[in-house]
């Protein structure tokens, strides 16, 4: 990001806004977050070279001691833009807490980077800056999954089995995120997918995962 301008009021990594995970949805010692920012790249710039910004974003599971890597969420690019048509997006908030397993963002995308409205010189052209919605999964950002960590404890073995056993016939938690807990990678979180955790580790099975 060397050498980027973002213009007035910015600055390369700006914006910050978090959002919580609902406690029902994690164990209780763990606090789940997620970061969203705007991000300046030097490759990307309007012809007056003021950088165009993205969305990025990061999930935390304990409480924002250690982020996962970070993710372009929006990754537009339009270097050498002119007034109208460059897409810049910043300005973003999240809501406070995930909603039915996604994450609420709004942001604006602006369109003259750059400038702000100042008197009447070159630099207030006006232009239309939408305003606009991100509904995003949060596991997304969730870039810990493992899938057949069903407990999330950083390690595959007989306890993601009897942590599935538990949710599927006793009311126990839910895997979190839900595909750590489809080992077979079927889509579903059943008892298939403790059976072939089961047979990985005790009986030479193909480890969890997609093909």
């Amino acid at each position: 990001m060397g050498g980027t301008n973002p213009g007035g009021h910015n600055a390369n990594i700006a914006k910050m806004s978090i959002s919580a995970v609902d406690p029902i949805h994690h164990p209780p010692d763990s606090v789940y977050l997620y970061c969203i920012w705007t991000q300046f790249d030097s490759g990307d710039t309007s012809d007056a070279g003021y950088g165009n910004g993205d969305i990025y974003g990061a999930g935390s599971r304990d409480g924002g001691a250690t982020w996962g890597p970070s993710y372009n969420l929006t990754n537009t690019k339009t270097p050498g833009c002119v007034v109208g048509d460059c897409l810049s997006e910043h300005w973003s908030s999240m809501a406070q807490n995930m909603h039915n397993g996604a994450l609420h963002i709004q942001y604006v995308c602006d369109k003259h980077p750059g400038f702000a409205m100042i008197g009447g010189d070159w630099e207030s052209q006006w232009a239309d800056n939408p305003i606009m919605y991100l509904e995003l999964e949060a596991w997304v950002l969730g870039t810990w999954l493992e899938r057949g960590d069903a407990n999330a404890d950083g390690t595959i073995d007989l306890g993601d089995a009897v942590y599935i056993l538990n949710y599927l016939f006793k009311g126990g938690p839910p895997p979190n995120p839900p595909d750590s807990g489809d080992a077979n990678c079927d889509g579903m979180v059943e008892l298939g997918d403790a059976i072939y955790l089961l047979n990985y580790l005790f009986k030479g099975g193909p480890p969890p995962g997609c093909p």
